[in-house]
């Protein structure tokens, strides 16, 4: 009971894989963030080629390569891969995948998988918007025919653009 409360608790997706890597568990979380029922996720495996999974420059993820797959077969904790998942209304959603072996004592092998995720689109998207926006800011800066210059409140130059570099340049 209490670790059923402690998943169902948990805004992030939790997934318990068996040494198969079929789903024997899950929570809400994961059905909610991957678009899936509980139905649709036990005994499913993420070599599902329904499951369709990307980088973040938009190729393909091998099944081989996703977290939980290599800490069942390597026995090491997998921390922070960034995944692409296309859910089945068709969303693209990012998230940041986890995966910890499942080990008994004296055992070698992993038993199973514990993964977990959240899902950071909304923060990859502003991430995203930021990076365009400064590249948006410094083309304007850049190419403006009057001098610019960005100076902190101890006096240190932050920016100039080339105007004023070019002024303020010895020959």
């Amino acid at each position: 009971q209490r670790y059923r409360a402690v998943i169902s608790a948990m805004h992030d997706g939790v997934v318990i894989h068996a040494a198969d890597g079929s789903v024997i568990d899950n929570n809400l979380s994961a059905e909610n963030i991957l678009g899936l029922s509980r139905g649709e996720m036990l005994g499913a495996v993420n070599r599902d080629p329904n499951m369709k999974a990307v980088r973040e420059d938009g190729s393909a993820f091998p099944p081989e390569e996703h977290p939980s797959q290599r800490a069942q077969q390597s026995g090491e904790a997998q921390h922070g891969t960034i995944i692409g998942i296309y859910r089945p209304d068709g969303a693209l959603r990012w998230l940041s995948v986890n995966a910890n072996p499942l080990l008994t004592t004296g055992s070698g092998s992993p038993i199973g998988v514990v993964e977990t995720f959240s899902d950071i689109t909304d923060r990859l998207s502003a991430e995203r918007a930021l990076r365009d926006s400064e590249k948006r800011w410094r083309s304007l800066a850049e190419n403006i025919p009057d001098t610019i210059a960005m100076v902190d409140r101890t006096g240190t130059i932050l920016f100039i653009n080339h105007v004023l570099s070019g002024l303020t340049r010895e020959d």
